[in-house]
């Protein structure tokens, strides 16, 4: 279960400073889980970087202080909690990782406005169904009840802005699903591969293997590659993409070759390689590898839906 407030998730375009603890555009923050507590405990910690009024219009629609606020409190509250203590704000490091917040906050509400238009036109909603499953799951994922109103607490958040949240994290995440539609599966080439260091070498091994030596014997005693080496060179089912380390011409000769031929010597940075095709297959892709691509594809939308926006944005920094 994933849930953080609506700007951990919507930056801008999918960019994010490496200063922060918060994630890009699309993407989720996962919540530990926490054990249930006893006790309601007031909030110790002090609010700060507070705007006043309107802080954009996207189609003359306002995105409010309040909504700015209540963002940035999650992000800066959720920024101590990675960070396991309450931070100096004051200092001149963590003044500018607030401005950092700050900044990413207006485009991460300013991204979620032009999605909602969007949703609009399309006459896409959420369910309050759909908000109070998600919202049960988080109570019990934050330690229960108790745990739950110290988690808003401490964030000076109330049960109402929480649901808001919900609902704009689980529109986010559906216009996604209908906007990000990326191929989960790709041809692939079950391939084997022996690196030596010297074009000289290479040429004497792929002798070798005309003259019918054992591709995998051969491997595991001449392969400079020693994690497929003990495998006799095997490199199991490989996608486009996945050998970069190894050069874009590794690829396109692993890809060309017919089932069981073998390539003569290819250059690459590593060195030769001596490439085997041992089958091709329409395969699915990485899970992890396919929410990229898809978190990727919702960025380029999300940026056509501002460029075709009328966007003003109100809070100075």
């Amino acid at each position: 279960m994933f849930l953080w407030s609506l700007t951990l998730l919507l930056l801008a375009c999918g960019e994010a400073s490496s200063a922060t603890a918060v994630s890009t555009a699309g993407a989720v923050v996962k919540v530990n889980p926490i054990q249930p507590q006893a006790t309601i405990t007031p909030p110790s910690n002090k609010r700060t970087g507070y705007a006043d009024g309107a802080v954009a219009r996207v189609e003359g629609i306002e995105i409010s202080a309040a909504e700015f606020n209540h963002a940035l409190d999650t992000a800066r509250v959720s920024t101590e909690e990675q960070a396991s203590g309450a931070l100096d704000w004051n200092s001149a490091d963590n003044q500018k990782l607030l401005q950092n917040l700050r900044e990413q906050i207006l485009e991460g509400l300013i991204n979620y406005q032009v999605v909602a238009n969007q949703a609009r036109k399309e006459d896409f909603a959420v369910s309050q169904a759909d908000v109070q499953s998600r919202l049960d799951d988080f109570k019990q994922q934050v330690g229960g009840p108790i745990g739950y109103q110290n988690w808003l607490i401490r964030r000076f958040l109330n049960e109402d802005d929480q649901r808001s949240a919900i609902t704009q994290l689980l529109l986010f995440e559906k216009m996604e699903g209908r906007h990000s539609v990326v191929d989960d599966k790709a041809e692939q080439v079950h391939a084997r591969h022996i690196l030596l260091q010297t074009e000289a070498e290479a040429r004497n091994i792929f002798d070798k293997l005309r003259s019918g030596a054992d591709f995998s014997a051969l491997a595991r005693q001449f392969s400079l590659d020693a994690a497929s080496a003990s495998k006799g060179g095997d490199l199991d089912f490989i996608f486009p993409g996945q050998t970069a380390q190894y050069g874009p011409d590794f690829e396109r000769v692993a890809f060309a070759l017919k089932v069981n031929e073998i390539s003569g010597p290819i250059k690459t940075p590593l060195g030769y390689h001596i490439i085997q095709s041992l089958g091709k297959e329409t395969r699915p892709l990485p899970f992890d590898l396919v929410q990229e691509r898809k978190g990727e594809a919702f960025s380029i939308y999300i940026k056509t839906l501002r460029d075709n926006s009328k966007i003003e944005k109100l809070l100075k920094f």
